[in-house]
């Protein structure tokens, strides 16, 4: 019986805290100073305003004007011609591939190594790159290990 009174006792608690109103009070002192306080006074009429949470209400928070640059005194009714906008280009990047990221890590380590790199010519014969040659290889290789790691 008594857990039955102590947990209805609870739930009227419980039901009452969640359907109480949030927000605060507005009210004027006798020297016109606006001030905010949780509990009304006693002796001078006061506004409720209530708080939200989650969304703001259009009617307790007026939407507000756009900004609009202030006109200069010269300037003229004409406003100023507007900058052209830079040409933005964007690189577009392919998704990591994990294959093709440690084929490049493999020739960017054989490339450092120094070691001797044959390649297939037109031809079908196989010949040796010189020195410039692996450094440009180097240098594709190193930019396939930025884009597919």
């Amino acid at each position: 019986m008594l857990k039955r009174l102590a947990l209805a006792l609870l739930i009227i608690v419980a039901g009452s805290a969640v359907t109480a109103k949030t927000g605060y009070y507005r009210w004027v002192d006798d020297n016109g100073q606006p001030h905010f306080t949780q509990k009304p006074p006693l002796d001078r009429p006061s506004t409720f305003i209530p708080t939200g949470r989650g969304y703001s209400d259009d009617s307790v928070n007026p939407p507000y004007p756009p900004k609009v640059p202030a006109k200069r005194a010269d300037s003229g009714t004409e406003p100023a011609p507007e900058k052209p906008e830079k040409n933005k280009e964007f690189e577009v990047l392919p998704d990591k591939d994990p294959a093709r990221c440690e084929q490049a890590r493999k020739a960017l380590q054989n490339f450092s190594r120094g070691q001797r790199v044959r390649v297939k010519d037109d031809n079908g014969e196989y010949r040796v790159l010189d020195s410039e040659e692996q450094s440009e290889q180097m240098k594709k290789a190193q930019e396939a290990v930025d884009i597919y790691c």
